[in-house]
């Protein structure tokens, strides 16, 4: 996909309701930050914890984890507020609206946004704890602590799914929690590599490096393989097919993504082969990470055939290697390993900047299936409906209620109904979820018979103002 051709993507997706384009831009931004965000700190804490403990008496360690805690804590909030206005199509100066607000809290983003702002509550003591200023020597994490721990850190990371096309579509019940594995593995290795970059290199502590470095490889290698089988799991469910991958928004910047991706990984390859390289872990003891010290070399025989020197080497975890013929010094490798991390840290705020504009793509399997779109008219109200994929069976229903004179639209609820013209047939109730300001939503709603349907939609503007439209569509 050429620059062109990405640069028109992300401009429909910003401004796919018809509203404000800054509204859009902005709530992109606000979900990548959003990403970013739990990254740093589900990653974060699982790098002090698991990778590099001794870490929670850093300074900069501190403030990494405590910009993740605040970061989600923003966006979340300006997400619930963007998330009105862009629903409605709104101009940004609507942001402070409270019934805008008010609405957006009734629906399903607004909910699983007030159970994230529950999780940073129940995670601030936590982070307390990890971070206090006292040594972690001396006080260690108690089991109880890394149970709630635990408990919080999934509870965060399963959220965006919820909130997104995770919750939606086919096989919500395997596809929650490969979304949860797949931010989870996300943010330990893109937190991870943050506190890498900001906190460990800076220090040259080369013995140090030594523990910390393999151990977070490993991690990162865990990672990696998570968000190769969970975001594959994940491209299957949302597209579908090789044809919608090439001829879809959501599939175009999906394969801009695997190319990122790919990038990353060639990238972490470079790392790694460093970390092997020059920074392979001593033994130590594992109660304090405490390096045990270097053996020392011992002559045993007589005479240079019949000598053998034992512990003349590095440890490589079978035994002492010979040491390394090349002339680079320690602080050389540990500058050019920097050099690779800090690409790779980039190259992860690119991914995190697609995957913004993927959560607002319609997904693939649904885009190539030609949906049923109509526009009904009254005289106070227009209702845009769309249909997904417009055939016989479970379909996704959207319905977003515009008033004539332009404005938010006052919505206080909305009745739909599907009649089949000239069938014996009663009415069929569709039933509805209230996603913003005048936008409705009926997820997988199953329409059992092909030909031509009548659809019947009633808007109550107030307590005694209601507005019928009514339109007909054909189902395949």
């Amino acid at each position: 996909m050429n620059k062109k051709s990405a640069q028109g993507v992300a401009t429909r997706l910003l401004a796919t309701t018809g509203g404000s384009t800054t509204v859009g831009v902005i709530y992109g931004i606000d979900r990548a930050v959003l990403f970013g965000s739990l990254a740093l700190l589900i990653g974060g804490v699982m790098f002090l914890v698991v990778v590099w403990p001794r870490g929670r008496d850093d300074r900069r360690a501190r403030r990494i984890v405590w910009a993740g805690w605040i970061g989600v804590l923003v966006t979340t909030l300006l997400g619930i507020a963007l998330d009105g206005v862009y629903a409605a199509g709104l101009p940004l100066s609507k942001i402070f609206d409270t019934t805008v607000f008010r609405d957006v809290l009734d629906t399903r983003f607004g909910k699983v946004a007030l159970v994230r702002l529950g999780l940073l509550v129940l995670a601030y003591p936590l982070v307390r704890m990890l971070v206090s200023r006292r040594p972690s020597v001396e006080h260690p994490l108690r089991a109880s602590w890394l149970v709630a721990a635990g408990l919080v850190g999934a509870g965060l990371a399963v959220t965006p799914g919820i909130a997104g096309h995770a919750g939606t579509g086919i096989q919500t019940g395997l596809a929650i929690p490969a979304d949860l594995v797949h931010v989870a593995a996300m943010a330990c290795w893109l937190g991870g590599l943050v506190v890498l970059f900001v906190a460990v290199l800076p220090r040259r502590d080369v013995d140090e490096l030594r523990i910390v470095l393999p151990r977070y490889s490993a991690l990162a290698l865990g990672a990696i393989v998570a968000l190769v089988v969970s975001g594959g799991y994940q491209a299957w469910r949302q597209v579908g097919s090789l044809d919608a991958l090439k001829s879809t928004d959501y599939g175009r910047l999906l394969i801009a993504k695997l190319v990122v991706f790919a990038a990353l990984i060639v990238a972490a390859a470079f790392s790694r082969e460093i970390v092997n390289r020059r920074f392979r872990e001593y033994p130590y003891d594992d109660d304090d990470d405490e390096l045990l010290p270097e053996p020392v070399p011992v002559t045993v025989g007589s005479g240079e055939a019949g000598s053998v020197s034992i512990g003349s080497g590095r440890f490589s975890g079978d035994g002492y290697d010979e040491p390394w013929d090349d002339d680079t010094t320690d602080e050389e490798e540990v500058r050019r390993l920097r050099r690779s991390v800090g690409i790779e840290v980039v190259i992860a705020v690119v991914i995190l900047a697609i995957t913004a504009l993927l959560v607002n793509a319609a997904p693939a399997r649904s885009s190539t299936t030609q949906p049923i779109s109509l526009t009904l008219k009254s005289s106070q109200v227009w209702v845009y409906v769309d249909v997904v994929p417009g055939s016989v069976g479970p379909n996704d229903m959207h319905f977003t209620a515009l008033p004539t004179g332009g404005g938010p639209a006052n919505v206080q609820d909305m009745l739909v109904q599907l009649t089949r013209p000239g069938q014996d047939l009663p009415p069929f109730d569709v039933p509805l979820q209230k996603l913003g300001a005048g936008h409705y939503y009926a997820p997988l709603y199953d329409i059992p018979y092909s030909g031509k349907w009548q659809m019947t939609i009633r808007v109550q503007l107030s307590a005694t103002d209601e507005a019928v439209v009514v339109g007909t569509f054909n189902v395949r």
